[in-house]
């Protein structure tokens, strides 16, 4: 199966879970990122995408530059704006 037909790419923006108002958002070629602060408030964890990541192929070549386990794309969840 090919990243761009996996199961996050394919939820509807109905199912997705709305963005948290604590998140913070970063852009890339390939989409939005979705960071959440840590319980110490030091810090940030990665916590998912925006539903505007349409290919997930390059999503995951973007994870692979930035150092994050590529399994996110199957894990992590995709968030819609409010």
């Amino acid at each position: 199966m090919a990243l761009s037909e996996s199961s996050s790419a394919n939820t509807t923006a109905t199912t997705n879970p709305r963005l948290p108002t604590d998140a913070e958002t970063e852009e890339t070629d390939a989409g939005t990122l979705v960071f959440r602060p840590t319980g110490d408030g030091l810090g940030r964890r990665f916590a998912g995408f925006l539903d505007d990541v349409e290919d997930w192929d390059a999503m995951r070549d973007e994870l692979v530059r930035r150092g994050k386990d590529v399994g996110a794309i199957y894990h992590k969840p995709v968030y819609r704006r409010v």
